[in-house]
C-alpha cells in the first residue's frame, strides 16, 4: 500500500518533465522551421527586388547615350526617340523617362527662351530659389498631363532627390533615390515611388575624378 501511494507521486514530476521537454522540442522545431521558411522567402524577395532594380536601370542606357551624342536636344527629337524605344510599353512599372540639364544661374532666361521656341511658352524653373546651378525637368516621355506637370521642376531643390543626384554625379554611376511622392502639390494622393538618376558628362572621355565629374556634369537622365 505504501509503494502504491508513492508511485504516482514519484512518477508525476518525471511525467511533467518529459511533457515540458516534448513541448519545448515541438515549439523549437516549429520555430526553427518557421525561421527557415522566412529566411528562404526573404532571399527570394531580395533576389526579386534586385532583379527589378536591374531591369529599372536598363531603360536609361539608350536615352543617356542619345543625350550624350546629341548636339542640341529638342522636345520633339527626345519624344520621337523615346517613342521608338517603347520604354513604357516594355517596362510598365516605369512612369516616365526624363531629362534634366544642368543650368547655371546666368543661363536661366536663355533656357526659358529655348523652351518657348519648342512649344513651352510658360516654361519656368520652380520653385524659386537662389543657387549656382539648377536641374529642371526639361523633357519627359510619355508627354501626358501628369508627367508634363513636372516640367521646370528643379530636382536639386528636393533633399531626397538631391542626395541621389550628388551620389550619381560623384560616382559616375546610376543612383536610386529614397522614397518620394511625385508632384504632391499638383496631384494630391499620388503614389510613392523612386527615381533613378543617370549622370551625363560633357566630352567623349568619362571624367576620372570626383572634381572632374563635378566640373563636367551636363545633367541627368
Amino acid at each position: 500500500p505504501t509503494l502504491s501511494r508513492r508511485f504516482p507521486t514519484e512518477v508525476l514530476p518525471t511525467g511533467l518533465t518529459l511533457t515540458l521537454l516534448a513541448t519545448y522540442y515541438a515549439f523549437r522545431t516549429i520555430q526553427l522551421r518557421t525561421l527557415a521558411q522566412f529566411d528562404s522567402a526573404s532571399l527570394r524577395a531580395r533576389a526579386s527586388i534586385r532583379a527589378q532594380f536591374a531591369v529599372s536601370h536598363t531603360p536609361l542606357r539608350d536615352p543617356a547615350g542619345f543625350i550624350a551624342v546629341e548636339n542640341q536636344i529638342t522636345r520633339r527629337r527626345f519624344g520621337e526617340y523615346l517613342s521608338r524605344l517603347r520604354v513604357i510599353e516594355k517596362y510598365p512599372s516605369i512612369d516616365c523617362v526624363g531629362y534634366a540639364p544642368r543650368v547655371p544661374a546666368p543661363d536661366k532666361e536663355q533656357l526659358g527662351v529655348f523652351m518657348s521656341q519648342q512649344g513651352e511658352p510658360n516654361f519656368r524653373i520652380w520653385p524659386e530659389a537662389k543657387a549656382p546651378d539648377f536641374f529642371p525637368v526639361a523633357y519627359v516621355d510619355p508627354a501626358n498631363p501628369r508627367n508634363e506637370a513636372g516640367i521646370g521642376f528643379d530636382l536639386f531643390s528636393d533633399p531626397t532627390r538631391r542626395a541621389a543626384m550628388e551620389r550619381a554625379r560623384d560616382t559616375g554611376r546610376n543612383a536610386v533615390s529614397g522614397k518620394v511622392t511625385l508632384l504632391r502639390e499638383v496631384f494630391p494622393g499620388s503614389e510613392a515611388g523612386f527615381l533613378i538618376f543617370c549622370p551625363l558628362f560633357v566630352g567623349d572621355n568619362p571624367p576620372q575624378t570626383v572634381d572632374q565629374r563635378r566640373a563636367k556634369l551636363q545633367g541627368f537622365a
